[in-house]
């Protein structure tokens, strides 16, 4: 656990996502606080892991636009697709 450097509600409000310095995005529950997802996107090749902003695309809870300290950007599916 470290910084927390962005957070971002999804667009039902179900779910808020978090970013850190030690490189984790977690997706958090909003009325349980439980900790939904858990990841670590892979880090570019002598650069640091931290991710800067974890963001729900509009009307979406399952897929987020991720950026990390390097200028890398990628999007994922909370559901594995």
């Amino acid at each position: 656990t470290s910084y927390v450097n962005g957070v971002d509600w999804s667009a039902d409000g179900s779910r808020l996502a978090s970013a850190s310095s030690d490189g984790s995005v977690r997706v958090w529950d909003a009325k349980s606080c439980d900790c939904l997802h858990s990841f670590r996107p892979p880090a570019p090749t002598g650069a640091e892991l931290a991710v800067n902003s974890a963001t729900f695309l509009p009307n979406s809870s399952d897929a987020l636009l991720v950026c990390n300290r390097s200028a890398e950007a990628f999007v994922t599916s909370l559901s594995g697709d």
